[in-house]
């Protein structure tokens, strides 16, 4: 499902881009309409939040899910403040990150030698494959995450909680502790690793998506 506060036609061009025929296997493409705005605040820079009850009431069968089975990616810790636990927070995609991957890109080509993983590319993605192939096991992915699920990654690790669950499911961030789990280079190259292992398992190439 992919959920978005951008409107409606830069949704439908962003998941036409991404995903082309494959978009149909989507279960649904929620847009700016889908946060209970009103006509002003859907026309302002309003924040939204994205309130996981929203999809859990609406999604018909066999589709109904709930905090144990929803995982929210997304990079703005404030969107998920509803359901801070089922949120898995992503680096942002910046310019500056687009400029480093496409010298890199240049790089692998000019040099074919070079591991088409190089690990001077943005890594996120692949963590990204190998957190769901993790999540997929879990029976709680709410309580994987609270529990330190992202940092359990050895035995020379101990469980740090990416919130802290002082007040139920009104958790607070732990940004200005521990950082988020992508701030942890161990973290990252762990599931980035974990990410290359099951694209190779599923015999899936991986094929750097930076268009020069």
């Amino acid at each position: 499902m992919i959920w978005s506060s951008a409107q409606p036609h830069s949704v439908k061009f962003m998941v036409d881009r991404v995903f082309g025929d494959r978009a149909r296997h989507l279960i649904a493409v929620w847009d700016r309409t889908y946060f209970g705005l009103t006509p002003k605040q859907y026309h302002a820079k309003t924040p939204t939040v994205k309130d996981l009850r929203r999809p859990w009431i609406s999604l018909p069968e066999p589709y109904s899910h709930s905090r144990r089975t929803t995982l929210l990616l997304d990079d703005s810790v404030d969107k998920a403040q509803q359901q801070p636990n089922n949120h898995i927070c992503l680096t942002e995609y910046t310019a500056a990150r687009r400029k480093l991957d496409c010298q890199t890109r240049l790089r692998v080509l000019q040099h074919s030698t070079m591991d088409i993983a190089d690990p001077s590319y943005d890594s996120i993605l692949l963590a990204m494959v190998g957190i769901i192939e993790a999540a997929r096991n879990q029976p709680d992915v709410a309580k994987w995450l609270a529990t330190g699920g992202l940092r359990k990654i050895d035995t020379q690790h101990n469980p740090i909680s990416e919130y802290n669950a002082t007040k139920g499911n009104q958790s607070t961030p732990l940004n200005d502790v521990s950082g988020l789990w992508f701030d942890d280079p161990d973290v990252l190259r762990f599931w980035t690793r974990r990410g290359q292992e099951t694209l190779s398992k599923l015999d899936i190439p991986i094929i750097p998506g930076v268009v020069l």
